[in-house]
């Protein structure tokens, strides 16, 4: 097992969507010039009015008045390749950055650290399962879990994202779902995994999100193991995403059972790194092929 570390990156509750150089803004430019809705000296009065403001380039242009919201969700899609959310859409957390800017600095930091792990995401074959989780960072890892999901799903993937930490439920906020059921409800019943995954704003993404609060959690993860729960759903998808937060460590390295590589997130300066290097041994001695981790300040 190689455990591989990121550079620190800045992870703040108020993350800001977009926080890329003026080269990247003037390429979603070209893109506006290229539609015929603005003229390349609009472009450059945009950019010092974002400059000015420290509003976004797709904002400043709209508040301008020189592009409409509809064209700019056509630009950014033309753009980034993908499907886009527009800046003024609150159907998913402005944190679930990929959602709305694909090529922000974290999100290529994602897409990095899934490289890392050696797993090639394809439509073909059997899904892969990514574990996610936190060592004292569990805000930082269900961030981190979002944005994966949302990157796996933007690359045509059929992705599924479990919350598994079922004491402090976080995705049915970012996605805006109900969590009348979940997780609690999958381990506590013999409920389909797949009626419990509900779809999300953003193409290709279901969410089984926590569920209702149990006071017998713990027991659930320990006599449970995951992964062997949501196998009835894994032919339905391509990628599936299980994420932790900061649970106990045996509570994580039992989730991991059958996972095929694991991200870890950590606060630089908080984070116990003893604690780090436990928690990789367990799930190593889970069989889990490979870690990735990164390091936030």
């Amino acid at each position: 097992m190689r455990l591989r570390s990121s550079a620190s990156n800045n992870l703040p509750n108020n993350l800001e969507v977009g926080r890329q150089s003026r080269k990247d803004w003037r390429r979603l430019g070209e893109v506006l010039v290229g539609l015929g809705a603005l003229r390349d000296d609009q472009v450059e009065s945009i950019l010092d009015h974002q400059s000015n403001t420290g509003k976004l380039f797709g904002e400043a242009s709209v508040e301008m008045g020189l592009v409409t919201p509809a064209m700019l969700r056509i630009a950014q899609e033309r753009q980034h390749g993908v499907k886009v959310l527009s800046p003024d859409d609150e159907s998913v957390d402005h944190r679930v950055i990929a959602a709305f800017d694909p090529h922000h600095e974290f999100v290529e930091r994602i897409k990095v650290m899934l490289l890392n792990l050696g797993i090639m995401l394809s439509t073909q074959g059997a899904a892969k399962i990514v574990l996610v989780s936190g060592v004292e960072a569990a805000r930082e890892s269900a961030l981190v879990a979002a944005n994966l999901a949302v990157v796996c799903a933007q690359g045509g993937t059929r992705t599924l994202l479990v919350d598994a930490n079922l004491d402090q439920p976080v995705h049915n906020h970012l996605f805006r779902i109900n969590n009348r059921s979940g997780v609690s409800t999958l381990l506590a019943s013999t409920d389909a995994p797949l009626r419990l995954a509900m779809q999300t704003a953003i193409d290709n993404l279901w969410v089984i999100p926590a569920g209702p609060s149990r006071p017998d959690a713990s027991a659930l993860l320990e006599r449970e193991q995951l992964v062997h729960r949501l196998l009835p759903a894994m032919e339905d998808f391509d990628a599936v995403i299980i994420e932790c937060g900061s649970l106990l460590a045996p509570l994580v390295a039992r989730a991991a059972i059958g996972v095929h590589g694991a991200m870890l997130a950590v606060r630089e300066h908080e984070s116990s790194m003893n604690d780090l290097r436990a928690l990789v041994d367990m799930i190593t001695l889970k069989g889990v092929p490979q870690t990735s981790v990164v390091m936030m300040s």
